[in-house]
């Protein structure tokens, strides 16, 4: 029954600046104890007329036009990128809504006594038109709120449990819907609160909206044994009496699979597509012929609230393996996406299968752009991607729950329990999948490595754990992301480290080794002496591919994808990264006899000729202001000096360095940017972007040892 309760690019088009690097106006930066100093000058050719007498400083040169930073965190968002909330400690985030006029609204739940609503501006500001100061408290002591929803006009629909009895534990499906303005919606139910008594324990986790507006939620009763249900309301929060049973779906699954019993899982989201059928899904776990058989199940129901059979086979699809998380959405084509313990899978509206994408996760949000928002590796927070329908576009990690906001931004949401707080950070865009730094534990930071003969030692940044592992003999490790299934496990190992072992004059080929995480090694060989190393995700499925670069006819190798691609000349030093942030490694090659960057891109297969460095400059790669795409960049080491061109911020050279030094550049801070980095003598010498200047060492390394660096020209 129903019961009221009473509750460049800026793509870098850039042509050569005045031969090399002449004829630029420049300001000239000088930074020490806290004095600014502005130089005025005019670069003449090669910068061979610039002297910087400078031992403990560094110097920065950048164009005179306006430049700001445009990294991952998206800074015009509060205090760069972040604003921070006090509520009580204990609560926990449900969602954060991206509203029509570009303001969110983050709803949280303390532990029984008050949801928290807090609407932001755009900018991160708190909507002061929102209860005066941008937080609406309600009083929550007899419901707790799982999930929360926003209609085209505004409204927010919240869903969850209802306590009908004080000190009882009896509990009724709930739904609660809000005026824009945080107060109950009389039009709902009459009081803003709709109840549903089906069982003594009854729960809403999701809920979703259809295109007419009608209100789908699923979760479960105690009904009869325990049973999953659907509900479908109408907009004023009646009963659908069309759909269902009137209103509503029982389902109970099967006790029994083919040959063994099965445990199944709760339905673990709900989506309503554009077509009126609503998909929804679990995970299960058997055994079948003496092995353990774990997997997902999706099903789909016509807009009547029966079984649709022309979807799969009876109307689901059945996926073994192991799911310690599952979810779902709807792609703008009508696609679905499904993400769990393999990766992502694409399906067609009838369930036919398009292709699988790696990463896996526990949640999929479509984003206002078009893609793919996947996260949940790590206990449904942490990691998460950015994918197109075709690749993986982006990547990150933060300590919140990641959700869509407007223009295909991401915000992520946590709250801190001491002193009691709700942060929410706002990210532009995600580091590229494409363009790679020393990261041998996936944290999106630079791990401190160096190799002692046939000895890899590192410290992982995520855990501060020691990395011991040894190499075949002449290895060289080639940082990247390796997806390796462990059976064992039941998951994506992506944690393994892979190497190269060059191949000799004598014939002996080159080989690649993949060194996973739960042990063990695998080889393959591929290449033959003189080819370099230079892995990359160049086919945009998210996994490096085994791949090497021959300096005698210009020629990349790889074992995925495209195998032979001639871009290049003898001489050439490879410098693959993504320079035009589709997720892509674009094939690319520096020409020291020109001190030309020859870019094949691989968005539209278009061409990037960029003149920009010395025979005698080291070429870097890295995305050194964050926007996602590589920028060109030398290391002189007879002056000590790093010039990069960077494709949001322009011009800039910085003196950091001695003759001597190895650059080991890469993402240090975590914050999307590469940071100049030097080794010297057993110690690492970081400028990095966000935290700063720090001089690092490893315990029982020697100055002979070799750091481990993203670098293609040895």
């Amino acid at each position: 029954m129903i019961r009221v309760p009473a509750f460049l690019e800026r793509v870098i088009n850039a042509r050569s600046l005045y031969g090399r690097f002449g004829g630029i106006r420049v300001y000239l930066s000088i930074q020490k104890k806290s004095k600014i100093l502005f130089v005025c000058l005019r670069m003449f050719k090669n910068m061979r007329s610039i002297r910087i007498p400078l031992q403990s400083t560094f110097a920065v040169l950048i164009f005179s036009l306006s430049t700001f930073a445009a990294g991952v965190i998206d800074r015009s968002f509060g205090t760069n990128g972040s604003v921070t909330v006090s509520i009580a400690p204990q609560s926990r985030v449900i969602d954060v809504l991206a509203l029509a006029d570009g303001k969110l609204l983050a709803v949280a739940q303390d532990d029984g006594h008050f949801l928290y609503l807090v609407r932001y501006l755009s900018n991160g500001t708190l909507d002061a038109t929102f209860d005066s100061d941008g937080v609406r408290l309600l009083p929550s002591t007899d419901f707790t709120i799982f999930d929360a929803g926003l209609q085209g006009d505004g409204k927010i629909l919240l869903t969850g449990t209802y306590k009908p009895y004080v000190d009882s534990t009896v509990t009724d499906f709930l739904m609660i819907r809000l005026l824009p303005d945080g107060t109950y919606d009389p039009s709902f139910g009459g009081i803003g609160i709709v109840t549903v008594n089906q069982g003594s324990s009854d729960q809403f986790n999701k809920l979703d909206i259809q295109t007419d507006g009608k209100i789908v939620a699923i979760g479960t009763t105690s009904d009869a044994g325990g049973r999953e249900a659907m509900f479908r309301f109408n907009s004023n929060g009646t009963p659908d009496t069309s759909f269902g049973g009137g209103g509503f779906y029982f389902y109970s699954y099967p006790p029994f699979g083919p040959t063994n019993q099965y445990t199944y899982g709760h339905w673990a989201d709900v989506v309503a597509l554009t077509d009126g059928r609503i998909l929804t899904g679990t995970s299960y776990l058997g055994a079948e012929g003496g092995r353990a058989k774990v997997g997902f199940t999706l099903q789909v129901l016509d807009r009547f609230g029966v079984p649709d059979t022309g979807f799969g086979s009876d109307a689901s699809i059945v996926e073994s393996g192991n799911n310690n998380g599952l979810g779902f959405d709807e792609l703008p084509d009508g696609n679905i996406c499904v993400t769990y313990h393999k990766g992502v899978l694409l399906l067609r509206p009838n369930g036919s299968f398009v292709r699988s994408l790696p990463f896996e996760g526990s949640h999929v949000q479509v984003l206002s752009n078009g893609g793919l928002l996947v996260s949940g590796q790590r206990g449904g927070v942490g990691d998460f991607r950015v994918y197109s329908e075709n690749n993986i576009i982006g990547k990150g990690v933060d300590p919140g729950q990641p959700f869509a906001a407007a223009d295909g931004k991401i915000v992520t949401a946590r709250v801190e329990n001491s002193p009691g707080s709700l942060i929410v950070k706002r990210y532009s865009r995600l580091t590229s999948q494409g363009t790679f730094s020393v990261d041998l534990d996936k944290d999106e930071k630079a791990d401190l490595a160096f190799q002692r003969g046939t000895a890899l030692f590192a410290t992982r940044s995520e855990s501060g754990q020691p990395i011991n592992i040894q190499l075949p003999a002449g290895s060289q490790v080639i940082s990247g992301v390796y997806d390796f299934f462990d059976p064992q496990q039941f998951r994506l190992d992506r944690y393994g480290i892979s190497a190269y072992v060059r191949g000799t004059a004598g014939g002996q080929p080159g080989k690649y080794w993949l060194f996973p995480s739960s042990g063990g090694m695998y080889s393959g060989n591929w290449g033959i002496a003189g080819d370099v190393p230079v892995g990359g995700d160049f086919d945009g499925n998210g996994t490096t591919d085994n791949t090497v670069f021959r300096p005698g006819d210009g020629v990349w190798y790889s074992g995925f994808g495209p195998r032979y691609v001639k871009w290049g000349t003898a001489g050439d030093k490879p410098v693959p990264a993504d320079y035009d942030y589709d997720g892509i490694t674009d094939r690319a090659v520096y020409r020291p006899g020109t001190g030309t960057w020859w870019v094949q891109k691989s968005t539209d297969g278009g061409t990037i000729a960029f003149n920009f460095g010395l025979s005698t400059d080291i070429p870097l790669t890295g995305d050194y202001d964050g926007d996602g795409r590589a920028d060109f960049t030398v290391y002189r080491p007879s002056e000590g000096n790093w010039y990069q061109y960077l494709t949001t911020e322009g011009f800039r050279v910085t003196r950091f360095g001695l003759a001597a030094d190895l650059p080991v550049p890469g993402d240090y801070d975590g914050d999307g940017r590469h940071d100049i980095a030097l080794y010297r003598s057993g110690i690492w010498y970081l400028l990095k972007s966000t935290e700063g200047f720090a001089a690092v060492t490893l315990p029982n390394v020697l100055p002979t040892d070799t750091p481990v660096s993203v670098r293609y020209d040895q």
